[in-house]
C-alpha cells in the first residue's frame, strides 16, 4: 500500500469518526433532561468536529462565521482578479 492510499484510507477514517462524534453528541444533548439550560455548539475543521459547551459557544461560532465570509471574499477576490 502506498502513500496516497493510505493517506486516502487515514482520511476516511476521520471523516467517519468526526461522523460518530457528532451522531454521540447529538444522542447525547437531545436525551440530556430539559430545562438546564445550557448551549452547545459545533465547529467543522475539515472531518473534525469540535464540540463546546457553555460560554465559548457563542465566541467560536461567531469566530467560525467570521472566518467562513473570509474565505469567500478572497476567493471571490481571487475569481474576480482573474488569478483562477
Amino acid at each position: 500500500m502506498g502513500l496516497p492510499e493510505l493517506l486516502f484510507l487515514a482520511g476516511l477514517v476521520l471523516v467517519f469518526a468526526g461522523i460518530l462524534v457528532l451522531v454521540l453528541a447529538s444522542s447525547y444533548a437531545l436525551l440530556r433532561q430539559p430545562g438546564r439550560g445550557e448551549g452547545m455548539g459545533l465547529v467543522l475543521i475539515g472531518p473534525i468536529p469540535v464540540l463546546v459547551a457553555g460560554r465559548t459557544t457563542r465566541l467560536l461560532l461567531a469566530l467560525a462565521i467570521l472566518m467562513a465570509l473570509a474565505i469567500i471574499v478572497i476567493s471571490l477576490l481571487v475569481v474576480l482578479m482573474g488569478v483562477i
